[in-house]
């Protein structure tokens, strides 16, 4: 997952899975307009998903889209899309009609949904411009609060491009995130962490096994928080988030 919409060492990693003979399947569902030197995150892989639920950059409630590299596959996705048959095909004119021919579901979207999504496709560069710039506001000034107290900001690939999708937060210890977000919130500020280590879920104790115990990401759960981030947000709003945040003392 290119979490935030930050990307790993892609080189590596598909270095390794094609000497493994192994798949990469990308969850850019945060990272629609982030790149890795120069290519679009979603598209490094055999298979990039992207989502459009209503806490991204772009959204129309739920939904997403697959980008597949193997022309073979996307022909069978589009079958798998279409409840399993050559619908689409039958509606370009391909076939004389249309039947069941694969597996498959409903997975179109809805044309008001559909349209919900063209008209903020229409102004994409407006809102990420708009989100660009809280972003990069929160950075420049969080950052003397974040030094003092050590607090580890987010920060970006060098090779990358981060599409403002999350501005997140390391609290130096468990305490201090929920500190920090029950500061906010007496503030009228929303502010979350993110996640839970999979050792940690119910579902994840119940179902999955790991080699050992997940503590990168159990330190990550316990001491992330996000930031309000979204396009609607004013200079007062984003003034009054700054506010509310250096206004907590770490070590107080």
């Amino acid at each position: 997952m290119h979490y935030a919409g930050l990307a790993p060492d892609m080189d590596a990693l598909l270095a390794l899975a094609r000497r493994r003979g192994l798949l990469i399947v990308e969850d850019a569902a945060q990272a629609l307009d982030a790149s890795y030197r120069g290519r679009p995150l979603g598209t490094l892989g055999d298979a990039g998903c992207f989502s459009f639920h209503e806490t991204k950059n772009l959204t129309c409630g739920e939904g997403g889209a697959l980008v597949l590299a193997d022309p073979q596959a996307t022909a069978r996705a589009e079958i798998m899309r279409e409840k399993g048959t050559n619908r689409a095909a039958f509606l370009r004119g391909e076939v004389d009609k249309y039947t069941w021919t694969d597996v498959g579901s409903s997975y179109l979207l809805s044309d008001i949904l559909s349209a919900v999504l063209l008209a903020q496709m229409e102004r994409f560069e407006e809102i990420q411009e708009v989100r660009q710039r809280v972003w990069s506001t929160y950075d420049e000034q969080l950052a003397t609060w974040a030094d003092k107290y050590g607090v580890v900001r987010m920060s970006a690939h060098p090779d990358g491009v981060h599409p403002a999708h999350l501005y997140w937060m390391t609290m130096p210890s468990d305490a201090h995130q929920a500190g920090l977000i029950a500061h906010l919130r007496e503030r009228d500020i929303v502010a979350a962490f993110h996640y839970q280590a999979l050792d940690e879920s119910a579902a994840g104790q119940r179902l999955a096994r790991t080699p050992r115990p997940c503590t990168v990401s159990r330190a990550a759960s316990h001491r992330l928080v996000r930031l309000p981030l979204h396009a609607e947000l004013s200079e007062s709003d984003v003034e009054r988030v700054l506010e509310g945040v250096t206004s907590y003392q770490v070590d107080a």
